[in-house]
């Protein structure tokens, strides 16, 4: 399943680099985030409490037409797991997303989705969150500051379902619910 899913977002990366044409763009961006309503529950178990986090990340911007833009990134997120003694929870997902919108002189205000990997930690002994499949649904805008600088804010809607996994015990695991929300604020560079 791994191996699936990075072939596809290589595929998706390739596609997308060679859809822009010279007269389009590309761009970077870098994001501060903040990542909350972390649903918590505990496959068999019942409500988790996961305390809101931060984190940061980055990507390439494909502008593929006036109306569609592709990026490519990632993002590093740090949580608190208060059931497991205030254990620190690490997720990194790699993502891929479409975003269609309208580009209004200044503005750009779009809504798209995305999917990716996102590779897991937890800070317990014993316990091992495993690496697992991430979705996302995303509204934003993009307002432009100068010819080529953009400041970008967006929010997202997460599903993440990685498998928790008690080593030690005959491998006993259960799926946990980090679909999440998140707030992001970042600048954009575009070539």
């Amino acid at each position: 399943m791994k191996k699936w899913l990075c072939l596809a977002l290589g595929l998706g990366l390739a596609l997308a680099w060679g859809a822009v044409s010279p007269a389009q763009t590309a761009g970077i961006e870098a994001h501060g985030l903040f990542a909350f309503g972390f649903d918590g529950e505990l496959e068999g178990v019942g409500d988790t409490d996961l305390d809101n986090g931060g984190g940061f990340g980055g990507g390439v911007v494909f502008k593929l037409s006036e109306f569609i833009r592709a990026d490519v990134g990632g993002d590093w997120i740090r949580t608190e797991y208060k059931d497991a003694d205030k254990a620190d929870v690490t997720l990194i997902p790699v993502t891929a997303c479409l975003r269609v919108g309208g580009d209004l002189d200044v503005l750009y205000a779009y809504c798209g989705g995305g999917a990716g990997y996102s590779f897991n930690d937890i800070d317990v002994s014993g316990l091992k969150l495993k690496d697992a499949p991430i979705y996302f649904a995303l509204v934003g805008a993009e307002i432009g500051l100068t010819d080529i600088a953009v400041l970008r804010g967006e929010f997202r809607y997460n599903w993440h379902r990685p498998d928790l996994e008690v080593t030690g015990l005959g491998d006993d695991k259960a799926e946990l619910k980090l679909d999440h929300m998140q707030l992001r604020l970042g600048f954009g560079l575009y070539f």
